[in-house]
């Protein structure tokens, strides 16, 4: 049960983390991507947890299926990010591939083609099946060119800011795969099932690293880190006691709450960086005025 209440919140968090960083600027292709990935994590995350609950292959496949997407948008994103553009031809390549695994995961053989047990985070034991291995392949490329990407460009480049976001986002993708590989690949096999879903949790750090990476000069501001900190907390809070709700009229009341908070506080924390962002262009034009009179 503990499982999945932390599963719960993993998808509502990344829910969260996508709309609060389109919110910060709906122009931007990273912003954009960003978002994307995030709502991909919460629906990866969704059928980690419906494993749980039904321990049946189609959840099980569909957390492959929406793996293989998660690998390829975010690929696509680092792409973007470190080669200052979006490469319609490589993007394109990478999503068809990706679509590929996708669908395939759901085709009966392709991932397993016996399953003995399936357990909560989408491990289980049985018979492999004959894609298991290029689903595999297609993976770890897309995860070791996410990183060296990350790593060359931060190397590479000479602003600082940039340098900075880079080391904070090639971090958090260290840290996922340690995780996935830890929960999902190394502790399995030794029989050991108990972990298998925080893999959920181990993408939601590197999420977190992103958007800490995208909104870096907003976390800087005491009043936003407040703001997010307390609004965040009242939203898990919320959650917790919705899921745990004993009665369907008491989840729909607490559901209805949460729903109000939610809208109440993105409105609030948007309220809060737009003031930050008024602040500091009043702030660069006072400094360009006071350049200009000396």
């Amino acid at each position: 049960m503990t499982l999945k209440i932390i599963l719960s919140i993993v998808v509502f968090l990344n829910l969260v983390l996508s709309i609060f960083v389109i919110g910060q600027n709906i122009k931007s292709t990273t912003n954009r991507f960003f978002s994307l990935l995030s709502l991909l994590a919460a629906l990866w995350a969704f059928a980690n947890l419906m494993t749980g609950f039904e321990s049946i292959p189609f959840w099980l496949e569909a957390t492959y299926a929406l793996g293989a997407l998660l690998v390829a948008i975010g690929l696509v994103w680092v792409l973007v990010i470190t080669d200052g553009t979006f490469n319609k031809t490589k993007s394109s390549i990478i999503i068809l591939l990706a679509l590929f695994f996708s669908i395939s995961s759901f085709i009966p053989g392709f991932i397993a083609k016996q399953y003995d047990e399936i357990y909560i985070g989408g491990v289980f034991t049985g018979v492999p099946g004959w894609g298991l291995i290029i689903y595999t392949l297609f993976y770890l490329f897309g995860a070791v060119t996410i990183l060296w990407k990350l790593f060359i460009t931060s190397k590479n480049t000479k602003n600082i800011d940039k340098k900075s976001q880079l080391k904070s986002i090639f971090y958090g993708s260290l840290i996922t795969l340690f995780i996935t590989a830890l929960t999902s690949f190394i502790l399995p096999s030794f029989s050991i099932f108990n972990f298998s879903g925080l893999d959920s949790i181990g993408f939601l750090l590197f999420l977190s690293f992103i958007a800490y990476a995208i909104t870096k000069q907003h976390l800087f501001n005491i009043k936003v880190i407040a703001t997010e900190l307390i609004t965040f907390s009242l939203w898990i809070f919320i959650l917790i006691r919705t899921i745990i709700a004993k009665s369907a009229q008491d989840m729909i009341i607490e559901g209805s709450l949460l729903l109000i908070t939610i809208i109440v506080g993105l409105l609030l924390i948007r309220a809060f960086i737009r003031e930050v962002n008024q602040r500091e262009k009043i702030e660069k034009l006072a400094g360009d005025l006071q350049k200009a009179n000396d």
